[in-house]
């Protein structure tokens, strides 16, 4: 094999390399919040990848606690588009108090996506 070719075939074998070894991105427009917190239901609004299976989770520190507590979770679907969900809480919140540290999360195979907050007042 003449050296040309051989330094040319070396040069594809590294570009490959180099591209099979980059990290693969979050898409910066995911995103998932909050939108509303009652006693019983936080309704929440997200953009996540279709990653099978995903797990919707909220957090949050109640009134004179120190630490997170799990606030809630359910199996959801996404499809990669706005998506709206209504999380049932496995506590019951009292209204007008508010929950501080609070974090949802949508959660699948390949990752997760984070909201955060540092309080959310629960609706009546």
């Amino acid at each position: 094999m003449p050296l040309r070719a051989l330094l040319a075939a070396s040069a594809a074998l590294v570009l490959t390399v180099l591209a099979l070894a980059t990290p693969v991105q979050a898409s910066p427009g995911l995103f998932v919040k909050v939108t509303r917190l009652d006693a019983t239901t936080a309704r929440v609004v997200a953009i996540c990848p279709n990653d099978p299976p995903d797990t919707l989770f909220l957090t949050g520190t109640l009134p004179g606690d120190t630490s997170p507590t799990l606030l809630g979770s359910t199996p959801v679907t996404c499809t990669g588009s706005r998506q709206y969900f209504n999380l049932p809480l496995s506590v019951t919140l009292t209204p007008g108090t508010t929950i501080t540290n609070t974090t949802v999360t949508v959660s699948g195979d390949g990752g997760e996506v984070n909201g955060f907050d540092n309080s959310i007042k629960v609706h009546p």
